[in-house]
């Protein structure tokens, strides 16, 4: 999950393919100092998602 949640953060992926291919779109919520902040991805559009070999 963390590696997930990470790979959303940074718009780029560190997953393995067989992961890769399990997403479409990954949102991730968090709140910091009373603010509540939300960051996401459309893996498809970003190239993250692939197909398994």
């Amino acid at each position: 999950m963390l590696k997930i949640i990470l790979s959303c953060l940074h718009g780029r992926s560190g997953l393995q393919r067989d992961v890769q291919s399990w997403l479409r779109r990954v949102r991730t919520e968090f709140v910091l100092d009373d603010e509540t902040l939300v960051t996401g991805t459309d893996c498809e559009k970003l190239g993250l998602r692939r197909r398994p070999d």
